[in-house]
């Protein structure tokens, strides 16, 4: 072999596949708890993260974040800290709460695991894509105002929501959502906020949730939606915050 090459061969063979899981710090890495021994080390891409898990678990930076150690954790409240990327946190596999809202996250692809997620708050970041939260079937309260989204498809399955706001932003160019219609058959929702959806006026798959009625509560407020339909929504017993007299 070509000793010229042999170096090159080498280090390819060391380059550590994924942040996640790891028993040797100093070897390859897997992304998930699940195929690793409990004593393995968990790392995270984004420090702020660690420190908030770190924060909740009471420890410090002198110890090590194992698969073990961060299985007992179900509530993790990190907003407001100026977090940026979510690699690693998918392996807080029993976490039931989750506050993220007032960060800087784009990519919550690795959110798709936390199954027995019960509440979570994406609010005020810069999400485009939510297609991971489709597997969240447990969740009962979803927060992902003031987020560039417009495509709510996957929420369609979310049977058990009973509180989803999806306000837009107060800022001069707010990201209108225009389709509801993955919203018809969330016959549990009892909280739903679309205001400052300045695009958005039809709401005929509110009308046809059989599930909205009376002591639910539904703020259209700053949209487009006209006062014929928010009329026909309250005479289902829906109260209606909206801009109509």
């Amino acid at each position: 072999m070509n000793r010229r090459f042999l170096p090159l061969i080498i280090g390819s063979l060391l380059l550590p596949l994924g942040w996640g899981c790891n028993d040797d710090p100093t070897g390859p890495t897997d992304p998930f708890c699940s195929s690793q021994p409990a004593s393995a080390i968990v790392t995270f891409e984004d420090a702020l993260l660690e420190a908030a898990i770190r924060g909740a678990l009471g420890i410090g930076t002198g110890e090590d974040l194992t698969c073990h150690l961060i299985s007992g954790l179900t509530v993790l409240n990190a907003h407001n800290i100026g977090i940026e990327r979510l690699v690693g946190i998918q392996n807080l596999t029993n976490l039931t709460l989750l506050n993220l809202r007032l960060n800087n996250i784009t990519d919550i692809s690795v959110l798709s695991g936390l199954t027995n997620l019960d509440f979570l708050d994406l609010q005020h970041n810069l999400i485009t894509d939510i297609s991971a939260l489709s597997e969240l079937t447990n969740l009962r309260s979803l927060g992902l105002g003031s987020n560039p989204i417009t495509d709510l498809s996957a929420l369609s399955g979310l049977t058990n929501l009973r509180e989803l706001r999806l306000h837009s932003s107060f800022d001069p160019n707010p990201y209108p959502i225009t389709d509801i219609s993955p919203l018809s058959g969330l016959t549990s929702l009892t909280i739903l906020d679309l205001s400052n959806n300045t695009g958005l006026s039809n709401i005929q798959p509110l009308l046809d949730n059989t599930g909205l009625g009376a002591g639910d509560t539904v703020l259209l407020n700053n949209t487009n939606v006209n006062c014929t339909d928010v009329a026909a929504l309250e005479a289902k017993g829906v109260t209606v915050v909206s801009d109509c007299p």
